[in-house]
């Protein structure tokens, strides 16, 4: 939920509000431990698409840099497993 909340005061305009949310996402997202794709539902996304929603919100409120770092953080997680192509027929 952390993160959802950081995503509306971003999308909302309230960097301060924000800045003091995501720091609150991160420090429960990097505190996860289990097999995220086992346990991802509601309340909690896979590595993939946390960081997509944190780079997203970071983008929404100018911070370009951060966005940066959040999209390449899931290459970093140890659950990281790069995804098969799709096979063409």
């Amino acid at each position: 939920m952390t993160s959802q909340e950081a995503r509306a005061l971003a999308a909302a305009g309230l960097t301060g509000e924000f800045a003091g949310a995501a720091a609150l996402a991160l420090t429960c997202r990097d505190a996860v431990t289990g097999e995220p794709d086992v346990e991802a539902g509601v309340f909690r996304f896979n590595p993939g698409k946390a960081a997509y929603y944190a780079a997203e919100a970071h983008t929404a409120v100018g911070d370009f840099p951060r966005a940066m770092v959040e999209a390449r953080r899931p290459r970093r997680s140890p659950f990281w497993r790069p995804r098969r192509p799709l096979r063409r027929s």
